[in-house]
């Protein structure tokens, strides 16, 4: 996944472009969500790393941008 961060008068943008079939399926299952479905996104600072035996966690520190995404109610 390429990642991109333009800045301009104030102006801010994250641009996520990927860059093989898995990574073009889950951008677009999550443009159908916000284009059929009312959505909210959220945005804050977190921690995502990968630990022993290659699985994932949400840590502590606040070293990561995360946008979490669910359904309006």
């Amino acid at each position: 996944m390429k990642i991109a961060i333009y800045v301009e008068d104030g102006d801010k943008q994250i641009i996520l472009t990927h860059e093989d079939k898995f990574e073009k399926a889950v951008f677009d299952q999550i443009m159908d969500y916000f284009e059929n479905e009312a959505m909210e996104a959220q945005i804050f600072r977190g921690s995502f790393y990968q630990c022993q035996g290659g699985y994932w966690r949400q840590g502590t520190d606040d070293d990561s941008l995360m946008i979490r995404m669910e359904r309006k109610k």
